[in-house]
């Protein structure tokens, strides 16, 4: 009897030595069901197809709201496909869910948003269950639960214990759960400490992509009701968006030193700190130099001045009747307003080239249709029949500050 029980207890003990490093990502690969596997790979291959597509689009256009979102959603995924992390399926979800919502609010007419959200809810689903069944998996193979899958009861009997030594067998296991449920409490808050830096990376995009919004650039531009207020306007853009992109790369850095002083030092947690903090930078920081934005700051701030002074560019020209809405330099996506219209000027004193004027329609200024420019005619045609308009401008981003017709 004596050997039985020392050789059930070296089987437990060896199965539970197997257990502790038997992780989810080695389970998954051996244990696993094959329908969970398989709803965990659909999952995860869809995102991976979503995010690349929205982030390849968006780079080609230009569209940063859309490259806001597919970086982490890339990002969350390929943390999912290492790790089997649910609470990246949930982040995963919620960000698909931000991006769908983002495109309804701004316009954009983008359904990736909700593509990715369909793969999100299988990774939620799929992530879940396979914890699920690791659960279980440990469970059945550990010291308190059953030995082989059979329990006391089954084909065998209980043996008898005396009441002291029941009462100090039931204490020394009270301990040992509490202090097994002390370190998993401590377990799962440094392993949420470890997560932090893409909690903040993720919130760093948000504020990215809100400063580039176009619910907060109609806020902005479409009150002015001067060409003075409406470059104030955009030059308050640009500073919000270089604050947006320092402010995302500072916050995404406080959490990435909170958590290598308070979670866990691994190389994931290594991997996850470098890029959360390096796509704010390459992201925020690709948008402020293709776009020149320090450099508008600068020019915007000239206007201002100029108009502040009354030392605009002075021109009088024919105005072409192709005219179209417009808008200023900028970091745009879709959707965004147009609060200029852009007119092509020409006339002996912009050297015969066509030269382009833009139109705030604060100031409500409309071509005269009677005495429209004709390129098929001659300049003398022109000069007897085609109105000119002394044109006042700012000299950087040409917005016209006063138009005047010019009696034929």
């Amino acid at each position: 009897m004596s050997g039985t029980i020392s050789w059930r207890r070296k089987a437990v003990f060896i199965g539970e030595w197997l257990m502790e490093r038997t992780t989810k990502s080695i389970f998954y690969r051996k244990y696993a069901s094959k329908q969970c596997r398989s709803n965990v790979t659909a999952a995860l291959a869809f995102a991976y197809s979503c995010a690349a597509v929205s982030l390849c689009a968006g780079a080609v256009s230009r569209d940063y709201a859309a490259v806001a979102v597919a970086v982490p959603a890339f990002v969350l995924a390929s943390v999912i496909l290492a790790t089997k992390s649910r609470l990246c399926a949930v982040a995963l979800l919620l960000c698909a869910c931000a991006d769908a919502a983002m495109a309804l609010v701004g316009g954009g007419g983008r359904i990736s948003g909700w593509l990715l959200a369909a793969g999100g809810v299988f990774a939620v689903r799929g992530t879940f269950r396979l914890h699920s069944e690791y659960r279980a998996f440990i469970e059945s193979n550990s010291l308190s639960g059953s030995f082989g899958g059979v329990g006391p009861g089954f084909g065998a009997f209980v043996p008898y214990k005396a009441p002291e030594k029941a009462a100090a067998g039931e204490a020394a296991r009270r301990r040992r759960d509490a202090e097994a449920a002390a370190e998993a409490k401590k377990f799962a808050g440094r392993t949420f400490v470890s997560l932090l830096p893409f909690a903040g990376m993720f919130f760093g995009i948000c504020l990215i992509w809100l400063s580039i919004s176009p619910v907060f650039m109609r806020l902005l531009v479409c009150g002015a009701q001067s060409p003075e207020a409406l470059i104030r306007a955009y030059r308050l853009w640009y500073i919000t968006i270089v604050s947006a992109v320092a402010a995302a790369v500072l916050l995404s850095a406080a959490c990435v030193v909170f958590s290598a002083c308070r979670g866990m030092i691994t190389v994931k947690a290594i991997q996850i700190m470098a890029l959360s903090i390096a796509f704010p930078i390459f992201l925020g920081g690709y948008m402020v130099v293709s776009e020149h934005i320090p450099s508008l700051i600068v020019r915007a701030g000239e206007d201002i001045a100029q108009i502040q002074s009354g030392r605009l560019k002075e021109a009088t020209v024919w105005l072409s009747p192709k005219s179209r809405p417009a808008r200023l330099p900028g970091p745009y996506g879709k959707g965004q307003p147009e609060p200029v219209t852009r007119y092509g000027g020409i006339s002996r004193e912009t050297g015969g080239r066509w030269v382009h004027f833009y139109v705030p329609e604060c100031l409500g200024f409309s071509l005269d249709e009677n005495a429209l420019y004709n390129e098929d005619r001659s300049i003398e045609w022109n000069m007897k029949n085609a109105r000119r308009y002394l044109i006042s401008c700012t000299g950087n981003f040409s917005l016209v500050v006063n138009v005047k017709p010019v009696d034929l």
